[in-house]
């Protein structure tokens, strides 16, 4: 097959590069061939004379389109959910399977009123007091989706959050479960107007909400 000028090139300057240097070299080539642009592996060595000199120049090329095109699609894929990640309405947070928080977003960090830098290394299963979000952690990481809605209190802020949770397994390409992701949705004002509407309302009734 004949190469354009500019590729046949290309493949001139590695030769002349594995001249010089007198040792196997790899290269990373892309090729546009009938069937479309191709990219190689390429390993190029010196063959030597019975004198020592470099008679010519061999290769062998290894087919690499397809796994650079799965890179491709999984650094774009990468990207994307980073771009969620950061700027999602609502906290997102990473376990590893020891219960231990890895990666928070921003969004997260302003719920709990917390810098990431503090939330970051946090032990679900040894420090956070509700037992029901621990069990909703330990069932994602098990396997299976949850969720919880209510009031958690966390060691790294005295203050109560009332928040929606879902917690998902993240699993490896066999199928086993490596992590967790948790989605935090904020509802502390929608508790406070709650509360409010219940105090008004007894007040209006002239009963009290503490009365049994």
């Amino acid at each position: 097959m004949i190469f354009p000028e500019t590729i046949a090139q290309i493949f001139r300057s590695h030769d002349e590069d594995v001249v010089q240097r007198r040792t196997l070299v790899d290269f990373e080539e892309t090729i546009l061939l009938p069937d479309g642009l191709k990219t190689f592996i390429t390993s190029k060595f010196p063959l030597f004379d019975d004198t020592g000199k470099i008679s010519a120049v061999g290769g062998i090329c290894t087919d690499i389109t397809a796994r650079k095109k799965a890179e491709a699609e999984l650094k774009e894929a990468e990207e994307k959910y980073r771009g969620i990640f950061e700027h999602s309405p609502l906290g997102i947070l990473h376990i590893d399977k020891n219960g231990v928080i890895t990666d928070v977003n921003e969004k997260l960090a302003e719920i709990l009123g917390r810098n990431v830098s503090r939330i970051v290394g946090y032990d679900l299963f040894k420090s956070i007091p509700d037992e029901q979000v621990r069990e909703s952690t330990v069932a994602a990481l098990a396997g299976k989706m949850s969720s919880y809605e209510g009031s958690c209190q966390f060691r790294i802020n005295t203050q109560r959050v009332y928040f929606r949770g879902v917690f998902s397994p993240i699993s490896s390409s066999d199928g086993s479960v490596i992590a967790a992701i948790g989605i935090i949705d904020d509802i502390s004002r929608r508790k406070e107007a709650e509360l409010s509407l219940q105090k008004a309302f007894y007040l209006s009734s002239g009963a009290s909400p503490f009365m049994e």
